[in-house]
């Protein structure tokens, strides 16, 4: 679903661009073209790592989400029973590409925005390899009707999906676009797409508590990585601009 909805988001960026007369459309065909790419090839890069490899950790983060109390099979049993909330959290978790398209012709993005979550996804597909995880969907038979205690003991296990789960990319790439919308109205959306993406991502059994915990911190180092790339580049233009002004000044003074 989430190819589709990039798909859509791609054709909206271009449409508005279209519609509100953009003098320059080259920004927005860029974004456009490579929001389709870059989803067609994060589907294949998740769908790689099972290659490299094939034992996960999910008992682990199991484990993890029960010694603080969280429960994430309550969840995704209310989910799973109930057809109109299960259908709203699977439009929710494919609809990102959607929410992306929205905050980029709307909402007014920060300049670092784009940066930010493309930093994310680079080290995101890494960590994806150093904590092997595909979700309890994927890795428990029978689930979300599953019994906690008949797991035994705690070991790495052979499941045959993306490892795609620490860190939660659906909900670091949601609270960023958070961070960088600057559009007060787009930034109420963005926050009920945020929540409502912690719901799905637990609901739908694609991920842990221990995931969306660990985006906290990764989100707020991805987003100080790409201020900080920001600026460094700028350093050498307003260098220049301050030495085109001293010449200026130089041959004023001078006539």
């Amino acid at each position: 679903m989430i190819l589709y909805c990039a798909f859509i988001g791609s054709v909206f960026i271009m449409a508005a661009s279209f519609v509100r007369r953009t003098p320059d459309k080259y920004p927005d065909f860029c974004i456009a073209v490579g929001l389709a790419i870059f989803s067609v090839l994060s589907v294949f890069a998740a769908a790689a790592s099972s290659l490299f490899r094939p034992l996960t950790l999910d008992l682990y983060f199991f484990a993890f989400d029960r010694s603080l109390g969280f429960d994430g099979l309550t969840l995704a049993r209310y989910a799973y029973g109930t057809p109109w909330f299960r259908s709203l959290l699977i439009a929710v978790y494919g609809g990102l590409p959607l929410a992306f398209a929205t905050v980029w012709v709307f909402g007014k993005p920060a300049p670092a925005m784009i940066r930010s979550l493309l930093f994310a996804a680079v080290a995101g597909y890494v960590l994806y390899d150093v904590f092997p995880a595909v979700g309890p969907a994927h890795a428990f038979a029978n689930f979300p009707r599953i019994a906690p205690q008949g797991f035994g003991w705690i070991h790495p296990i052979d499941a045959h999906a993306a490892r795609n789960c620490v860190p939660s990319l659906h909900f670091t790439w949601a609270m960023l676009l958070v961070w960088n919308c600057r559009a007060r109205a787009v930034r109420v959306f963005t926050v009920v797409f945020l929540f409502l993406t912690a719901l799905a991502t637990v609901g739908g059994g694609e991920h842990y508590f221990f995931d969306l915990i660990v985006s906290v911190p990764f989100c707020a180092v991805v987003q100080f990585a790409a201020l900080r790339f920001q600026k460094v580049r700028a350093r050498p233009e307003q260098t220049k601009l301050a030495r085109s002004r001293e010449l200026v000044i130089g041959r004023l003074e001078e006539t």
